[in-house]
């Protein structure tokens, strides 16, 4: 018997096992990464939506203790003055509560804005608190206003019908004023009648100005600050 006979040579006949290795590396791939990325997404949309969720009971300890939402008068814009909606930071606000110590700080931003811009927030007026009052549903903490956004960046925003960056432009999660939350596929929304306007549709993201509402049509752009008539749902970050 003899053992000194050669290996075969690397190569020669070891191809195809070679190949089949390839290709099952290459559909692990082809599998996994997706799969990877939807979960890591998936987690970064449960992980905000239980920010907001948090920030909703928040909001009711705070009315419940103050009468009214969450706003630091120093930090009210003059809106016949404001030349534009990218100036003013309105998720300041929400910074009372973790200021009160109704939530923690780490509530007040969604895991996927890395900037750390923070949640789009209603603007405080004497209609936000009546609706609130009177128990309507609508959104009044959502991820960042993607119109903002672009302005920001120097871009016309037109009609706006995009969604909110932080989850891919695939939809925002939004907390409501009844303290649900509920993941928002388009920006667009049917408002139920409040305190004496009809039910309509309306654009989260954008402020209604006289011309919109004396149209009845969705909102068109940001307008500029002292157009906004304060009687719509605007989310501004």
């Amino acid at each position: 018997m003899r053992i000194d006979t050669p290996a075969p040579a690397l190569g020669a006949g070891r191809w195809p096992d070679l190949w089949a290795v390839a290709c099952v590396a290459l559909v692990v791939m082809a599998v996994g990464l997706p799969l990877a990325n939807w979960m890591q997404a998936r987690a970064a949309a449960d992980a905000c939506s239980n920010n907001l969720r948090a920030l909703g009971g928040g909001l009711v300890r705070y009315v419940g203790d103050h009468d009214s939402l969450p706003q630091n008068a120093s930090l009210l814009p003059d809106f016949r003055t404001l030349d534009s909606w990218s100036n003013a930071r309105n998720n300041r606000h929400l910074a009372s509560l973790s200021d009160g110590r109704y939530v923690e700080k780490t509530c007040l931003c969604c895991p996927n804005d890395h900037a750390g811009h923070g949640y789009a927030y209603q603007v405080p007026t004497a209609a936000a608190n009546r609706s609130w009052k009177l128990g309507a549903r609508v959104p009044m903490v959502a991820d960042r206003n993607p119109a903002i956004e672009l302005t920001r960046a120097g871009r016309t925003v037109g009609l706006c019908i995009i969604n909110s960056p932080d989850h891919g432009g695939s939809g925002q999660n939004a907390l409501f004023t009844d303290a649900s939350v509920e993941f928002l596929r388009n920006a667009t929304i049917m408002v139920p009648e409040i305190d004496g306007e009809p039910r309509h549709l309306e654009n989260i993201y954008l402020p209604m100005s006289a011309a919109d509402r004396s149209a009845r049509t969705l909102e068109q752009d940001l307008d500029r600050p002292s157009e906004w008539i304060q009687v719509d749902v605007f989310l501004l970050d």
